[in-house]
Order: structure tokens, then C-alpha cells, then sequence
């Protein structure tokens, strides 16, 4: 996260939560990444020898994610994208 690798993401809206089981602690989320489709490169600090990647998103993409959750502190994150979208659309949920 300090490495600014994700502020391509202008806004992340439409959380959800659908399902969470606190016996194995996983919790399944759902959300939508807005992100600009002009910005195609990234500034990336605290890495040697990297200054910028590039990224050729698409404008908006629905995401499916699961948290493994130990000692109340999210542990992993599994993500897994969906369905890409103009950025202000609407989501359908």
C-alpha cells in the first residue's frame, strides 16, 4: 500500500459484505473500483529501480473479494475481478 501502486483507484463504492463466517474467518465482499481510464501510468515510490508502472484499465470494474480475518486484523485478501463498466454507471445490485 505505500508503494501508491493502487492510486489508479479514484473511488471504491457499492461495499458489501455477503457472507461472513466467524468460525473460519472468512468474509466475502463485493465492490466497484472506479478508476479514471486517462491515467495510464503511476508514480511507485519506495521501490529500487521502479518509478512508475504503466496500467491500461478499463474505466470501473465490479470486484468479488474474500478476507481471511485472524485476531480481528484482515490477514490475506483473495481478489477477483468482474464485469468492467463506464466509470459512473450504475452498479445493478
Amino acid at each position: 500500500m505505500n508503494t501508491r501502486a493502487l492510486s489508479y483507484i479514484e473511488k471504491i463504492d457499492n461495499r458489501r459484505v455477503s457472507i461472513a463466517d466467524a468460525e473460519t474467518g472468512l468474509v466475502f465482499g463485493m465492490c466497484i473500483f472506479r478508476r479514471p481510464e486517462e491515467q495510464h501510468t503511476i508514480t511507485i515510490v519506495g521501490v529500487p529501480g521502479l518509478d512508475t508502472m504503466n496500467r491500461n484499465f478499463k474505466p470501473s470494474s465490479h470486484w468479488a473479494h474474500i478476507f481471511k480475518i485472524q485476531d480481528n486484523q484482515i490477514h490475506e485478501i483473495e481478489a477477483m475481478g468482474g464485469i468492467v463498466m463506464p466509470l459512473d454507471r450504475p452498479n445493478g445490485w
